[in-house]
Order: C-alpha cells, then sequence, then structure tokens
C-alpha cells in the first residue's frame, strides 16, 4: 500500500483539464478584410497547473462550473472589435468596409482590438484566473472547428508556487 506524505504532496504540481463547446461568431476585418464575418462550433479546453493542496490543484466541479459561466459570456454571440463598434444602446450598430450589421446588444460582445481566436482564448483564460485563483498557471486550448485553433497561457497571481 503507498502512502503519501504531505510534505511530498506539497513538492508536487500537478494539471488538471475541463472542457466543454460553443458556437460564437467573429468579426475580424484587419486579419480577413473580403470576408470579416466568421463563424465556428468550437471547443475550449482548459488546463490549470499548480500544488497539491489536500490532494487536488483546484475542484474539479468548481472548474467546470468557472468554465461554463466564462464561456456563457461568447455562447451563440457575435465578437467585434471595439473600433467598428458605431453606437451602443439596446442595439449595438457595427461597420467595417461594406459590413454594416445591427444587432441587439444582448447578442454581441465587444472587445479590444481583433476578436482573434487567440484574444479570445486570452480573454478566458485571464477571466477564469480571477475566478479560481489558487493555480499556477492557466492554458486555454480553443478550437475553430476540427482542424485549426490556439492555445495560450496565463501564468496566475494567486499561483500556488513560491
Amino acid at each position: 500500500m503507498f502512502k503519501a506524505c504531505h510534505s511530498l504532496l506539497s513538492m508536487m504540481r500537478a494539471e488538471v483539464f475541463a472542457q466543454t463547446d460553443f458556437d460564437f461568431v467573429h468579426l475580424i476585418p484587419r486579419l480577413r478584410p473580403n470576408s470579416p464575418l466568421r463563424g465556428h462550433t468550437s471547443i475550449v479546453r482548459v488546463y490549470v497547473s499548480g500544488r497539491l493542496e489536500g490532494g487536488v490543484v483546484v475542484d474539479l466541479g468548481l472548474l467546470r462550473k468557472a468554465l461554463e459561466e466564462v464561456v456563457a459570456m461568447f455562447r451563440n454571440k457575435v465578437v467585434v472589435p471595439d473600433y467598428a463598434v458605431k453606437s451602443m444602446g439596446e442595439e449595438v450598430e457595427v461597420a467595417c468596409g461594406k459590413y454594416f450589421l445591427r444587432l441587439p446588444a444582448e447578442t454581441v460582445v465587444v472587445v479590444d482590438g481583433e476578436p482573434t481566436i487567440e484574444m479570445i482564448a486570452l480573454i478566458i483564460a485571464k477571466t477564469l484566473s480571477f475566478k479560481i485563483g489558487r493555480c499556477s498557471s492557466i492554458e486555454v486550448e480553443l478550437h475553430e472547428g476540427a482542424r485549426l485553433g490556439a492555445r495560450v497561457e496565463v501564468i496566475c497571481d494567486g499561483g500556488s508556487e513560491g
């Protein structure tokens, strides 16, 4: 029978993950000027690493709940760059080049700069780092369909390393 001693566990680093999926559309006019409106069915996988405390890095139920809350910000939404927003109210008017969109405000997410897959993954990672707290790092892998994606890492301030 193996009995782990607490001093050994406190020196170990481990990683856990959770994943979900969601659909979204993003407007990326600077990156794709001829076809800036793109829709995706995405899978997002989040890896959280840190020291084992009480035998866990982070409670998996907490991680799953936090991931669903963060992804809900983007699920079935249109993600647009701040520079393309012309007016905001009950409706958001977005214009870039030959494209003009008028959308209900609750269906739009406005981000600073171009809402690339990397930037969306970074927003997810940073928001999760505030929700989860105790960890060393959070990596977010965000897939645009089956063949493309991005992976970003955020080093957590409330980390268990140190």
